[in-house]
């Protein structure tokens, strides 16, 4: 057993809430290929890997059930989480007195919610990166935006921890960015544009439309859970500090 394991680790194909699972035990997840199911008699790992990370298929090393666990290739991502403080229709710094929060969206096609959705700019830790590192590109990549993005208080997120592996620095961290009148204007409704660059044009691949500006009241409706985590995070930063 610990030499398959040894094996694993070296080769990077385990994460740390599983291992094998023991000969004999019985698989209550079944392995299906181009819809054969997969005799697993003599089956007790199973791993896939990419450049994402890797997934693995075996026991929960604590609870002893068959389970599954995904590993992310660089330690998490970051949630930015782009704001405007307004003052009836003037721009103002969030220590100033403002009776509007808007936060920042993006529109994106997101197959596994059924289609296009909007949510806060968001994307994986890549390789050699930082999480602050990864919210600055983020930040450029989804919105235009320049500027770097700052650290809210909190733990990182794990986005589902019955099957999402995180260590004590990964997951995913949250940061805020706060625009300046200079990068928004506001026309005669009162409704808030931002001013930046069109997207580079590698992203047209992910299907990313423009930054708009939305309530915090609605932003933290939104179906994506990060997009809700990001904006209530954001509010414990400007209003509950104590």
């Amino acid at each position: 057993m610990q030499l398959l394991v040894d094996r694993l680790k070296k080769e990077g194909l385990i994460t740390p809430s599983i291992v094998p699972m023991p000969e004999g035990a019985t698989w209550t997840w079944r392995l299906y290929i181009n819809g054969k199911p997969v005799d697993m008699t003599n089956v007790r790992h199973v791993a896939v890997r990419s450049k994402f990370g890797v997934i693995n298929f075996g026991a929960d090393e604590r609870a002893g059930y068959n389970s599954i666990a995904f590993e992310e290739a660089g330690r998490g991502g970051a949630i930015i989480v782009p704001f405007v403080c307004l003052n009836g229709r003037q721009v103002v710094s969030p220590d100033q007195p403002h009776d509007h929060l808007l936060i920042g969206v993006v529109e994106q096609y997101r197959n596994k919610q059924g289609g296009t959705v909007l949510n806060v700019p968001r994307g994986f830790v890549q390789e050699g990166e930082e999480h602050d590192e990864t919210a600055t590109r983020e930040l450029v990549e989804e919105t235009g935006f320049q500027g770097r993005p700052f650290l809210l208080p909190g733990h990182p997120l794990n986005p589902n921890s019955a099957f999402f592996e995180t260590g004590a620095d990964g997951g995913c961290k949250v940061y805020g960015f706060c625009l300046t009148a200079d990068q928004v204007e506001i026309d005669i409704t009162g409704v808030v544009f931002p001013i930046t660059d069109e997207l580079p044009a590698d992203k047209t691949g992910e299907l990313i439309g423009k930054c708009r500006f939305i309530p915090i009241a609605e932003a933290l409706r939104l179906g994506d859970m990060f997009s809700v985590a990001g904006a209530a995070r954001l509010l414990l930063f400007l209003y509950f500090k104590k």
